[in-house]
């Protein structure tokens, strides 16, 4: 394969898209949070991006609260999450700063 063939190849690569669970909105992957839990049961804020396991994406503090609010991360992860999981998993939004990003 020559570089000009190479090179067009890259160009074509998609953008990775995903919906926050709270609002609906489509945005790229790295301006979403996402919550995983792993196959051991774990539920946490994959600030990475890249651990194994079912996983669901919120774009702000205020998208998390709704969808904790109306069982949809529950559903997503499929999965019935404590108080003090919610919390921290709030806590890790709050603290990659979505909410100054919009």
């Amino acid at each position: 394969m020559d570089s000009a063939a190479r090179e067009t190849k890259g160009a074509e690569r998609a953008i990775r898209q995903r919906t926050c669970i709270g609002c609906g909105a489509v945005a790229q992957r790295s301006s979403l949070a996402r919550i995983v839990r792993t196959p051991e049961g774990a539920v946490y804020c994959d600030a990475g991006q890249k651990a194994a396991g079912r996983g669901a994406y919120v774009c702000s503090s205020r998208c998390l609260a709704g969808a904790v609010k109306k069982r949809k991360l529950d559903r997503a992860l499929r999965t019935t999450l404590a108080s003090d999981q919610i919390a921290t998993i709030a806590a890790s939004v709050e603290a990659l700063g979505l909410d100054a990003r919009k």
